[in-house]
């Protein structure tokens, strides 16, 4: 996913789709354990990024376009991919220490 995140970023345009099953049977997999065996605020975190990768589903409708091309305001897409990378690290580091427990 970050991949995707990123060349939207460099090339200022949505991709055409993407594949987004994995996240969504992810959250459902993992995301009630995930809420039991975290701590809150490090569950936010996590929950955040599954909440942004359901409104990049949700934005991939209308297919590949140029940055702000639906946007109610100049610079909304640029500020959600950045909004979306710096969750996407958020998560990575929190993950990354709540598997090594």
């Amino acid at each position: 996913m970050r991949d995707v995140v990123e060349t939207a970023l460099r090339t200022e345009r949505w991709p055409p789709g993407a594949r987004t099953e994995r996240w969504e049977s992810a959250w459902l997999q993992n995301g009630s354990k995930l809420s039991r065996t975290m701590k809150s605020d490090r569950f936010a975190v996590v929950e955040e990024v599954y909440g942004l990768a359901d409104d990049f589903r949700r934005g991939l409708a209308p297919g590949e376009r140029d940055f702000d091309a639906t946007a109610l305001h100049p610079g909304d897409d640029e500020h959600f991919f950045t909004r979306y990378i710096e969750a996407l690290d958020r998560a990575d580091t929190v993950l990354r220490v709540h598997k090594k427990r």
